[in-house]
Formats: C-alpha cells, sequence, structure tokens
C-alpha cells in the first residue's frame, strides 16, 4: 500500500507535472502557475542590459527561499515578467512585494548613478492552466523580440 506521498508523487510523474520533492508534505500540495508582470515607476527604462542576467538570478534566489520555482523570465528595460509556480504558503500578494523589494535594493546597489529606483505600485498576476502553458512560456521567455517588433511598428 502505497503512503499518500507516494502516490501523489506518482500523480504527478505520470501527468509530467514538475514538482521539487522537498516541497512536498504528506498534508498538501498545490500546482499553482502565475504569470507576473510590474513595470518601472514612470515606465522609465531603468533596467539596463548589464544588469539583466544578475537580476534575474536575484529573482530566482528568492523564489527559492520562499519555496516556489521559475518557470521562466523575460523583461525589457521598463517591466519584467515571470511564469511562477507558487505554492499555498505566501499569498500572491505577498510574493509579488517580496520579489519588487529584493529586486528594487538590487536594482539600486547595481545602478547607483540613477536616481532612487522603484516599481509602480501595481502589478499584474494571471492564473496560468496547461492549455496555455506553452504559449505563456514562449512570450514570457521572448519579450524583448516581442517590445522590438512594437517599436519597428510605430
Amino acid at each position: 500500500m502505497l503512503s499518500v506521498e507516494d502516490e501523489l508523487i506518482e500523480f504527478l510523474n505520470f501527468h509530467k507535472l514538475s514538482f521539487k520533492p522537498q516541497f512536498l508534505t504528506s498534508s498538501t500540495y498545490s500546482y499553482l502557475l502565475y504569470h507576473i508582470v510590474w513595470s518601472v515607476k514612470n515606465r522609465e527604462d531603468l533596467i539596463p542590459k548589464s544588469i539583466q542576467g544578475d537580476l534575474h538570478k536575484k529573482i530566482q534566489d528568492e523564489l527559492e527561499t520562499i519555496r516556489c520555482t521559475l518557470h521562466a523570465i523575460g523583461n525589457v528595460e521598463d517591466h519584467i515578467h515571470l511564469l511562477v509556480q507558487a505554492t499555498t504558503t505566501i499569498s500572491t500578494a505577498d510574493l509579488v512585494q517580496k520579489l519588487k523589494t529584493t529586486t528594487a535594493k538590487f536594482i539600486n546597489t547595481q545602478t547607483p548613478n540613477h536616481h532612487a529606483f522603484s516599481w509602480q505600485k501595481g502589478y499584474a498576476v494571471f492564473s496560468v492552466g496547461k492549455p496555455a502553458l506553452k504559449a505563456v512560456l514562449a512570450y514570457v521567455n521572448n519579450q524583448e523580440a516581442h517590445h522590438e517588433c512594437r517599436r519597428s511598428a510605430t
């Protein structure tokens, strides 16, 4: 007879759902995918390409500390997109606030010549289901190309 945890792992593997075994408990499992977007205050171009790789690493590290998984990240100079698998241990608002605080501090240390960097107050969160996953992954991963096409059209 399988334990609840073993049965859950079997189910997740059968449906090819990604998970981190260390985050499973015998009492709960959730598969919440969010497409999260937020912008620089006044939509200014204040995220230089030179720090984007380190910024992405900082976001990934922060997500791991709060037991969330980063599936995709993309940004241009004035906003950022994430595809995140969240847990039920943190509210969406707290998740976004934690990421915005961490990244604003990081950007301020990396770009000291700018005036104090800050994000806009708002953000957008969209839940993502399996049918839309491939399209959302492509969209998030290809932000630079997407926005280049938009600039060329204007």
